[in-house]
């Protein structure tokens, strides 16, 4: 690990036949958080993106980092081109996804359900195996179950999420040249750091092959530079555009437009030529670049009371309320994983239906926004978290929540998270809003309970 900071790599665009579905794939399927959609189109759009006369249909989805985005492009106009029939991970581009999952077996299930089986079976052992699976279009999608950049990355915006890209792979035909100019072009910074050996070229169909590989970090995402010795990596067919079907590009986003403009003349001076001047459009500063290979690279700068409508924002209901407290960690679990002591704190009525050691499988009762609700215990992480589900009478569908203890300094940081649907149209924002701020209530409530405070102070004086 170097310790410099890095321009955060903030976002993995790929280009789908179907948008929608491949948007539901990463939602449903890897359990990221549905983060909205838009439409781009005209002369603006295709001075971005050098695409002739697009038009094309956006669809987001947020993973645990805090910010990072995942892109899907439908093009209506112009029609996407497969690859060509025999492409292998070899040849120049963008050609795998590397996905840390937290429960490898349960996300392996949802996927199943939706229709992606693996390639080969797992490699490695239990707690650190992989596997390669296909998005709706063929794409790689590598799941790890061991996080491969753990004590590097920074600390995660959303542990109640499932998944969290890690590793974007890409086949260049000159790799220190591709370094060079990532590195001091886009601001990405070299980790000594090995994500794949030998034995892990099966898992992509590429037994026996041999590469050259290198590490670029930008933020909380690695990517993997390959440049392939056997077989010989090829560039695009003749033709290609971003349009295609595949991996398009990453973007290195900046949340300050000087940063953005001081990195975008760096990158120029690196190698890297735009398509134009940046666009500037209010809710974002852009423009796509490439190098002398043609691999484009998009730089962003959203602007962060606009990140509903550029999808940095979750688009269904999400409820979150954080506290700090002075205890240690084991000190707050001991009172968070206190299913039936919960209303001494909370303010919450709260029943047990099956009295006995807290874990999956306990049901409890409680009366929340004036109506009693039952909840399911589905996970349970001593010390760490436990997650519930809503079975019966509430007004939502699809209730996830969690509840998370994190160390903070000396301390713990209380993390409660909710995502649900509404049954009742537009009401979504209303209840999140409401449900947000019980929750935080409730959370003051356990920082001020006695239990917690004593061993604070306890804590505090050594």
């Amino acid at each position: 690990m170097t310790g410099e900071p890095s321009t955060p790599l903030s976002q993995v665009c790929v280009v789908a036949r179907d948008g929608k579905r491949t948007a539901r794939w990463y939602t449903k399927g890897l359990g990221m958080l549905p983060a909205g959609r838009n439409v781009f189109f005209g002369k603006l759009t295709e001075r971005v993106q050098a695409v002739p006369r697009p038009l094309l249909q956006a669809f987001w989805a947020l993973d645990g980092q805090r910010f990072f985005q995942v892109e899907i492009f439908q093009y209506r106009r112009p029609p996407s081109r497969p690859r060509r029939l025999d492409w292998t991970p070899a040849d120049w581009g963008y050609s795998t996804v590397g996905v840390h999952v937290r429960d490898f077996d349960s996300a392996l299930a949802r996927l199943a359900a939706l229709g992606s089986l693996p390639y080969t079976d797992p490699i490695g052992p239990t707690g650190a195996r992989r596997v390669c699976v296909p998005d709706p279009d063929g794409n790689i999608v590598e799941l790890y179950e061991r996080d491969p950049l753990a004590g590097i990355a920074l600390p995660l915006e959303r542990p109640d999420l499932e998944a969290i890209v890690r590793v974007l792979t890409v086949s260049v035909p000159d790799l220190e040249g591709f370094c060079a100019r990532t590195e001091r072009g886009l601001g990405l910074v070299r980790e000594e750091l090995t994500l794949h050996g030998p034995e892990h070229e099966r898992l992509w169909g590429l037994d026996g092959a041999k590469r050259r590989a290198a590490v670029l970090r930008g933020a909380g995402v690695a990517l993997e530079v390959v440049q392939y010795e056997r077989p010989s990596g090829r560039p695009w067919t003749d033709g290609y555009r971003l349009s295609d079907l595949g991996y398009m590009n990453f973007a290195v986003g900046f949340r300050d437009t000087g940063e953005f403009d001081r990195w975008f003349a760096k990158a120029q001076a690196e190698g890297w030529t735009a398509h134009g001047k940046p666009l500037e459009i209010g809710i974002f500063r852009v423009m796509y670049l490439d190098d002398q290979d043609g691999f484009d690279v998009e730089m962003l700068r959203p602007r962060t009371w606009a990140d509903r409508l550029t999808g940095f924002a979750a688009s269904m209901p999400y409820a979150v309320a954080e506290q700090l407290s002075d205890a240690a960690p084991a000190d707050v679990w001991a009172r968070v994983s206190d299913i039936a002591g919960m209303e001494s704190w909370s303010g919450l009525p709260v029943r047990v239906e099956e009295p006995g050691p807290p874990g999956v499988g306990t049901r409890r009762r409680l009366k929340m926004m004036g109506r009693w609700v039952t909840e399911d215990i589905v996970g349970w992480d001593p010390p760490k978290s436990y997650a519930y589900e809503l079975s019966g009478g509430s007004p939502l569908s699809d209730h996830h929540g969690e509840v998370h203890v994190l160390p903070e300094g000396k301390g713990s940081r209380i993390r409660w998270a909710v995502r649900f649907k509404s049954r009742i149209p537009l009401t979504g924002p209303l209840i999140a809003s409401a449900l947000q701020r019980r929750m935080q209530q409730a959370l003051l409530g356990l920082a001020d309970d006695p239990a917690v405070t004593h061993a604070g102070r306890q804590a505090a004086t050594g």
